[in-house]
């Protein structure tokens, strides 16, 4: 039996992170949400604390299909407008932790990234259309 309160390990059974204490510390709790497009980023900003901190975030699972829409254009061979799409599969993850001025750690990143492009068309009559769940009211915490 450890004499640990907490003890954190990764896939392949390593320890990564445990605590002195009995308790964790919980430093903020909360959800974000993410648009939909690769830029959407959501920064969530706790009280500085100077060990670095653990983060726990429900993101296991969380895809959806972000249309990447060009146009619209003028198409001279149909005389119409007309977009071209590039459908990405994308995924939520989360960055490292940032300090601040004074060396503490304060805030964190959380993004979308592209897995892969799905599928790319050109000279669609319209827009490509989101699919899938948008990555809304994520649950985390941020404690040590």
């Amino acid at each position: 039996m450890s004499s640990y309160g907490m003890e954190i390990f990764d896939a392949s059974g390593k320890l990564v992170f445990s605590s002195e204490r009995r308790t964790v510390q919980i430093l903020q709790a909360g959800h974000f949400t993410l648009d939909w497009d690769w830029l959407a980023t959501a920064t969530i900003t706790f009280p500085p604390v100077s060990k670095r901190p653990q983060i726990y975030a429900q993101l296991a699972g969380r895809t959806n299909v972000w249309a990447n829409n060009s146009g619209p254009y003028y198409d001279w061979n149909t005389g119409r407008l007309v977009w071209d799409v590039d459908w990405y599969q994308m995924y939520p993850t989360v960055g490292p932790f940032k300090k601040n001025s004074d060396g503490k750690y304060n805030e964190i990143t959380f993004s979308n990234n592209a897995a892969f492009l799905l599928r790319r068309e050109f000279g669609r009559p319209a827009p490509g259309a989101n699919s899938g769940q948008q990555f809304k009211d994520i649950p985390y915490v941020i404690f040590f």
